[in-house]
């Protein structure tokens, strides 16, 4: 028999459950992974006030066949209680994780559950193409919308193929920085791929981000709250327990001066929160270390190099491929509440295609604005 209930506490799933869900599915993503989810709502959810859980399990014969990771959250236009995928702000591919056996059935109960909560809005933000919950409406009321694309180097084919493939102004710009660098002093690229960097690591690693972020004019770095440095640490430690961590570096004469903190899962790697030493940028130190991982990448046969969300002009110079995503808003049937819905989700998704891209490209004047002002 086919049940459905709500989870008042991750860990009463608990991580092996939980995987085999996942594994069970059609497709999974590392931020779909119990290690991931379970990371973030212990820094950025639990004891937050505007969050609650709201994580749905399926069983079919006493196993967990299907997830449904949301919280509630609240709109920050509306004042008003909104359903999200867990972490959405900070994940790249979400999903439902529902065994593909029996997809419809299972799919039907989440959805049969939500309904009866009586939701104002649902909100899923940055599912993939070929997710099959695209085709499956939860509602009738519901809007769906592309909304970014990920990056993407098939890496199947092998380095030398890769190398011949990429630009060859990227290939001489990358090469001569290399080689200057070595002129000058050791330059070496390390990674920690067997156990989880130091403590003295990620705090080298969180001063170049900040530092990289203040040096441009951005005021912002993640990495200025102590909730950040704690979440990016506890995940080091839960992925580097099952292989899943990749943390890479690139030191000139014993100074680190780019540094990546991502992911290796099922055999792709994804590159998350990258960062370079400014005081190095004529050396394009972080191109130097994306072709090191990438050259790494393809000679120990992952599939694919993912350059998640995100189209920066830096990322389109390595591939032409791209992943779209895709949002699913769904609303309630009652026009009066949902319009303002429709007019907030509009007004987002027309700023991440379209201002957001325009204000990349003006941020150069911005950073001189900043400078001009002596800001430090």
């Amino acid at each position: 028999m086919v049940k459905i209930k709500r989870i008042e506490k991750l860990e009463d799933i608990g991580r092996d459950a939980w995987s085999q869900a996942l594994r069970s599915s059609g497709q999974s993503y590392i931020f779909q992974t119990y290690e991931f989810i379970h990371s973030w709502w212990g820094c950025f959810g639990r004891g937050n006030s505007g969050r609650q859980l709201l994580v749905l399990a399926v069983e079919d014969a006493g196993f967990i066949t299907a997830i449904a990771p949301l919280m509630i959250t609240r709109s920050p236009f509306l004042n008003r209680p909104v359903i999200q995928f867990i972490g959405d702000d900070i994940c790249d591919y979400m999903d439902f994780i529902i065994g593909h056996r029996n997809y419809d059935a299972y799919l039907l109960k989440i959805s049969e559950y939500l309904s009866n909560l009586g939701f104002l809005e649902i909100g899923l933000r940055y599912i993939p193409e070929g997710s099959r919950v695209l085709n499956k409406p939860i509602t009738e009321h519901r809007r769906i919308c592309r909304i970014d694309y990920c990056p993407y180097v098939v890496l199947k084919s092998g380095w030398q193929e890769i190398e011949g493939g990429l630009k060859n102004k990227l290939k001489r710009e990358v090469y001569n920085s290399e080689k200057k660098m070595r002129q000058k002093g050791d330059l070496i690229f390390k990674s920690h791929l067997e156990g989880p960097p130091s403590r003295g690591a990620l705090d080298a690693y969180f001063e170049l981000h900040i530092k990289r972020w203040k040096h441009y004019g951005n005021k912002y770095s993640q990495f200025q709250y102590a909730r950040w440095r704690d979440f990016v640490s506890t995940l080091s430690s839960a992925l580097a327990q099952r292989g899943w961590l990749d943390f890479s570096c690139l030191e000139f004469d014993k100074k680190l001066i780019a540094c990546h903190f991502g992911f290796r899962y099922n055999n792709k790697l994804y590159y998350y929160m990258p960062a370079f030493d400014p005081e190095f940028a004529a050396y394009s130190p972080s191109k130097v270390l994306i072709m090191k991982m990438l050259e790494r990448s393809a000679r120990e046969g992952l599939e694919e190099f993912d350059f998640l969300r995100g189209q920066e002009p830096y990322k389109m110079a390595w591939t032409q491929s791209r992943r779209p995503l895709y949002s699913i808003y769904y609303y309630s049937a009652r026009k009066s509440l949902r319009y303002p819905g429709l007019i907030y989700r509009a007004a987002k998704d027309c700023y991440a295609k379209h201002i957001k891209a325009g204000l990349k490209k003006i941020r150069p004047l911005i950073n001189l604005w900043y400078r001009s002002r002596g800001d430090s």
